[in-house]
Parts: structure tokens; C-alpha cells; sequence
């Protein structure tokens, strides 16, 4: 039989109940709490400094992370002569770009952020600025990166045929592949860091293999590509 409301039995039901509710609620913050400790310790960075739940801690990464990616965007900014953004983003691509940015701890790579921000709010850069060459930066890996801008430093010419680019020196230096003297290149063999960063390039589309009538996948030597060279220009500020 249910108590009578207003009641001293239905008084006492009441505060049981909402005694158990605070119980509950308790254990569920403390249960969260202890799996957010968990799992920061598979984050890299100072937790003895850091008190409070695994949200607590990703929202202080990540303002630490806009506040450096907001002071390399204004000094870059000064750099090229701008004061403001000229063109204003729409959120369905700047929230993206923001969001990620905020995940990047790399010095190097929130260079490549500003950079990218920067372009896309530049409307005199002559760029565009796409959600392709966000999703890309969000996949790279600063040594990609690295491998990626040093296939890029061999010349092309615009309206021409990309040029092929011998990757046996990598990750320190690339260049160049000549067909007359391709002996010496097949006989080297590359390091597997290099081997799988040009494999995660290749599905990201910034390099491209040469046919095979073999099969399988030889990087000795690989092909500049479109997006790939548009990647490179929009990560850049010119000055």
C-alpha cells in the first residue's frame, strides 16, 4: 500500500528515496572519475598538475592548445601584413578546423593549423581553403608532415606532368628520380618508418605510386600529386 501523501510515513519514503538518489549519483561521479584517471594515463603531459575528472583535463589541453595556436596566428598574421581575417568561415568547415587544432600539442604542426586558418580567412591569399586539406592535417603525423614537405621541395612546373621523386634518402632529403640511372635506386631498400608514412600519404592522396606490373607496393619511388602540392601551399603564409 503506497503512503498517503503528506504524511510523516510518506516524509520518510521521500528522503529514502532521495538518499539513495545521492547515493547513486556519487558512486556514478566517483566511477567516472576513477575511469578518467584511467584513462589520462594514456595521455602524455603534467597530471600532477592537473586535478579533477578526464573532461576536466582534455578542456585544459585544449584551451593551453588554442591559446598557443591564437599566438601564432596573430604573430603570422603581422608577418604577412594582415590585421584581421578578410573572409569569415562557415561553421559546418571552421568548427572542424578549430576542433582539431585544439587536439594539436606538436610546436611544428600548430604552425601548419595557423597557417591553414590564416589562408582560409585570407580572401586575398589565393587560396581555398577545403575540408580535404583539414581532414589530412588532422591524419598527419609530424614525421609524415616532415617526409610529405620534403617530396615537395623537388621543383615542378605548372601545367606539366608532376615529377617523380626518388625517396631513398628519406626522411632526410628527396629527390628527383631519372630513369637512366634507376639501378642504384631499386637496389636500396627503405626504413619501415619511411615505408609507412608513404603508405599513410599514399591513401591520404598527396603522393601517388608509378604502375607496377608486378603487383604490391614499391615506394622507392613515388609521384607528386595535386592535392598533395595544394596541401603544401595551403599550410603556408606567403609573405
Amino acid at each position: 500500500m503506497l503512503p498517503v501523501p503528506g504524511t510523516n510515513e510518506a516524509v520518510e519514503e521521500t528522503a529514502k528515496a532521495a538518499q539513495e538518489a545521492f547515493k547513486f549519483g556519487s558512486s556514478a561521479v566517483d566511477a567516472a572519475t576513477g575511469a578518467g584517471n584511467v584513462l589520462l594515463r594514456f595521455i602524455g603531459g603534467p597530471l600532477d598538475t592537473i586535478s579533477g575528472t578526464f573532461d576536466d583535463y582534455l578542456r585544459v589541453r585544449r584551451i593551453t592548445n588554442q591559446i598557443a595556436l591564437a599566438k601564432k596566428v596573430q604573430t603570422a598574421m603581422l608577418g604577412a601584413g594582415l590585421s584581421v581575417p578578410s573572409r569569415l568561415l562557415d561553421l559546418k568547415f571552421a568548427v572542424p578546423l578549430l576542433q582539431a587544432a585544439s587536439l594539436e600539442d606538436e610546436d611544428s604542426m600548430q604552425d601548419r593549423w595557423a597557417a591553414l586558418l590564416i589562408n582560409a580567412g585570407n580572401a586575398e591569399s589565393g587560396k581555398e581553403v577545403k575540408r580535404a586539406h583539414v581532414e589530412i592535417l588532422e591524419r598527419l603525423t609530424p614525421s609524415e608532415a616532415n617526409i610529405l614537405d620534403k617530396i615537395y621541395t623537388v621543383p615542378y612546373v605548372d601545367n606539366e606532368v608532376l615529377p617523380g621523386v626518388s625517396t631513398i634518402a628519406l626522411p632526410d632529403t628527396a629527390v628527383e628520380y631519372d630513369s637512366k640511372n634507376d639501378n642504384s635506386i631499386y637496389a636500396a631498400s627503405l626504413s619501415k618508418d619511411v615505408a609507412l608514412a608513404l603508405a599513410q600519404l599514399l591513401q591520404l592522396g598527396c603522393i601517388t605510386l608509378p604502375p607496377s606490373w608486378e603487383g604490391g607496393q614499391s615506394f622507392k619511388v613515388v609521384y607528386q600529386t595535386i592535392l598533395g602540392r595544394d596541401f603544401i601551399k595551403v599550410c603556408t603564409v606567403d609573405k
